[in-house]
């Protein structure tokens, strides 16, 4: 029971020094020890620190930061939140291709094909590698058969008129 005594205080130093990612894994030691009492202040403690760990973690400062996350949410299918992140990294930095690229993408799967098409066309001129990997990446694919998403991917294809 000392050696739980000893780490909620350890823990609890570290607490107040604002040191959370140190304090918790001793919080963890401690919740797993046998005074009650201690544990569950330990748990609480724990939760306290992962709290504020993951809201300043959540909280992107940066153009690639916000990028990051934007990402991250599209990956989980979060459009909503993606498309925030997105537009202020390219806010930070409009000429950022990969930025217009991955903004397009979650816009058209948002179903905003005016939006998704203008910033293809932008993440193409920035980076005319951008086209080439449109066309292979998977997630394209839905998007690919609106004709203004086609014409940006396939431009050899438009009909003479």
């Amino acid at each position: 029971m000392q050696g739980q005594v000893d780490l909620f205080g350890q823990a609890m130093k570290l607490f107040h020094k604002r040191q959370l990612a140190e304090a918790a894994p001793l919080f963890a030691q401690a919740a797993t020890g046998p005074a009650r009492d201690i544990a569950h202040t330990a748990r609480t403690h724990l939760t306290m620190c992962e709290r504020r760990l993951d809201q300043n973690a959540a909280k992107p400062k940066t153009a690639e930061e916000h990028y990051a996350a934007g990402v991250a949410l599209l990956n989980r299918g979060d459009l909503g939140g993606a498309f925030e992140h997105l537009r202020e990294a390219l806010m930070a930095e409009p000429a950022a291709d990969h930025f217009h690229y991955v903004y397009a993408l979650c816009a058209g799967l948002r179903g905003d094909l005016n939006v998704c098409a203008q910033h293809l066309q932008q993440a193409i001129e920035l980076e005319p590698r951008n086209r080439g990997a449109a066309r292979s990446d998977p997630d394209w694919t839905p998007l690919a058969r609106q004709p203004a998403i086609r014409e940006l991917l396939h431009p050899e294809r438009r009909e003479n008129g």
